[in-house]
Order: C-alpha cells, then structure tokens, then sequence
C-alpha cells in the first residue's frame, strides 16, 4: 500500500513539474513575441516620422537641387 502511495505520488509530481515547466515556456514565447511586436511599433513610428520629415523639406529639397541641376546646366 505505501509502495503504491509513492508511486502515485511520485506521478503527480512528474505530471506537475512537468506543467509548470510548460507553463514557463509559453510564458518565455510569450515575452518573445511581445518583444517583437514592441520592436515592430517602434520602427512603425520612425517610418511614420522620416515621411513626415520628408514631406516637410520637399521644398527645401526640390529647390536644392533644382539650383544644383541649374548650376550644371551652366557649365555646358
């Protein structure tokens, strides 16, 4: 009878580490992708923020290099 009681003891046991060790892993994966998604939000917002740089200097930009296209045309 005791034999038989520390057998079964012995498996739950086994059964429980082995949940909590599954337990963990998905929390560890869980924690990666969150990372991932984190990471994802920021370069959303650093494209987000090089459009709106871009579309602010389009001016500057555009006569930038049109005086420069102007000072090429001048040497030939």
């Amino acid at each position: 009878m005791l034999k038989k009681m520390n057998n079964r003891m012995f498996e739950i046991y086994a059964a429980t580490t082995e949940k909590i060790k599954n337990n963990f892993r998905q929390h560890l994966e869980n924690q990666r992708g969150a990372g991932a998604l984190e990471y994802g939000l920021v370069l959303a917002v650093i494209v987000v923020i090089i459009i709106s740089a871009a579309m602010l200097m389009e001016g500057p930009i555009q006569s930038f290099f049109q005086d420069v296209m102007t000072r090429i045309r001048s040497f030939w």
